[in-house]
Order: C-alpha cells, then structure tokens, then sequence
C-alpha cells in the first residue's frame, strides 16, 4: 500500500464516520415526532427515512475499499462554505413573504454560486428546473399546504 493509498482510506474513513454522525443526528433530532404511517406520513417520516439512507451510503463508504485514483481530502472554500450553509437560512425567511416557487428558486440560485465552475445559465436552469420539481411534488403531488406565493404576492 503507498502513501497516498493510506492517505485516500483516510479520508473514505472520516468521510464515513461524518455520515454515520450526520444520520444518527438526524434521527435523535426527530424522535420526538410523529413519524405516521406510509399512508398518513408525520412530520418526522421523510426525514427519518433520509436519515436511514444516509446511515446506509456511510457503511456502504465506510465498507468498499478506497478506489484507487480517489481525490485526497481538501476543504472547500471559506465562500463556498458560507454560501451553503446561507442557503437553508435564505429558504426559511423567503418562504413567507415568497412563497414556495420563490424560495426554492432563490436557494437554487444562491447554493449554484458557490461553484466557481456554474455559469449564470446553468444556475438559472438548475432554479427553474428544481422549483418546477417541488412545486410538482409539494404542491400537486402531495398536496401539502406551503402557499406557492407568499404574501408579498397575494396581500
């Protein structure tokens, strides 16, 4: 094994016990709601069973071996950390006065700007497209409540 083999376990290895962390904070978080049933999903349904996948692809990362040509281990920037960490924070206080169509929209397009790699073409589809997606799913599909426009829209 090379020193950069052990190097790349390393980092499969920190990678793996973050999810498994992540997961198992996730799932202490929401035991104190109603998880439901598969017909008459509670608040904590999705989320406990994200969380379940999460704990799943940590041991599927922890247990594969590391590929050989794996990228070692680097922080990302100090800007893109701050734009991903701003855009659950931009969803929660545009909901409101926005609505549901506007805020996916705006999230989209703010986490897109933390890739130097994005053009503003592609941020702008990914928003369209993603808002589209939710308000399909949210909306249409699972007949949820969240307003597609917020007040400042309807009054």
């Amino acid at each position: 094994m090379s020193a950069g083999s052990g190097a790349r376990r390393k980092n499969v290895i920190f990678s793996g016990i973050f999810l498994i962390i992540s997961a198992a904070m996730g799932g202490y978080a929401l035991t104190t709601m109603n998880m439901g049933t598969l017909d008459r999903m509670g608040p904590a349904f999705f989320p406990v069973v994200l969380s379940a996948i999460l704990a799943a692809l940590a041991l599927i990362v922890l247990f594969l071996p590391a590929p050989a040509d794996a990228e070692p281990f680097a922080i990302a920037p100090p800007r893109a950390i701050v734009i991903i960490i701003a855009c659950p924070m931009i969803f929660g206080f545009a909901i409101e006065p926005f609505g549901l169509l506007i805020a996916v929209f705006l999230s989209i397009f703010v986490s897109c700007l933390a890739s130097q790699v994005t053009t503003l073409r592609q941020a702008l589809l990914l928003s369209a497209a993603f808002s589209l997606f939710c308000v399909l799913v949210f909306h249409y599909l699972l007949s949820m409540t969240i307003p597609l426009w917020g007040s400042v829209f309807t009054g």
